[in-house]
């Protein structure tokens, strides 16, 4: 199926998000926790949480700083969600 074959992908073959994976939003010269309670919906002690935990990607990086400045062109991965940053 389609969902087993994204699954695959990005957990057994580690290949990373294709095209349609990946959604275009703004937000450039945001930093990282008030740009991802907006973008993903969800409080910003639970956006501290998952970088405290390493669930936050900035280009295949792990972060661990609360002050990351997002900008464009960047592409930022959290809970199974890949945004990339506009120019």
């Amino acid at each position: 199926t389609e969902a087993e074959a994204a699954f695959n992908r990005l957990f057994r073959d580690k290949t990373g998000p294709t095209t349609e994976d990946i959604e275009t939003v703004d937000g450039k010269d945001a930093d990282i926790v008030s740009f991802l309670e907006g973008a993903l919906a969800i409080s910003r002690s639970e956006v501290r949480r998952l970088i405290t935990g390493g669930g936050v990607k900035v280009d295949g990086k792990a972060i661990d700083s609360f002050e990351h400045k997002v900008k464009a062109g960047e592409l930022i991965s959290a809970r199974r969600r890949h945004l990339k940053i506009k120019s």
